[in-house]
């Protein structure tokens, strides 16, 4: 568990972030019980997002504030299709674990 605790007296300039997609973009990697996620093709657990992340940030620190809003966005049609059915839909983060 991680806990962040800040002062009112040491807070800095909340600022707002532009996440942009050409240029942002973020991996998943884990575990499904015993199982390690596997890509289903190159690249297929890494996506671009965009969005904004706001931050209050100081001279020696940055705390993230409420208000953040990102979005994953879709990197290609993968099977299964939606909830397990047949077929292909898109996704953002496809991966597979086996039993």
């Amino acid at each position: 568990m991680m806990c962040c605790l800040v002062s009112i007296a040491a807070r800095g300039e909340v600022k707002t972030f532009e996440l942009d997609a050409t240029n942002s973009s973020l991996s998943i990697s884990g575990t499904l019980g015993s199982s390690s996620f596997q890509q289903q093709g190159p690249g297929s657990m890494t996506t671009k997002i965009s969005g904004t992340i706001k931050a209050d940030v100081t001279s020696s620190n940055i705390t993230f504030v409420g208000g953040s809003a990102m979005v994953a966005l879709t990197n290609g049609n993968w099977q299964p299709g939606l909830a397990g059915t047949a077929g292909s839909a898109p996704a953002a983060w496809p991966a597979a674990a086996t039993r």
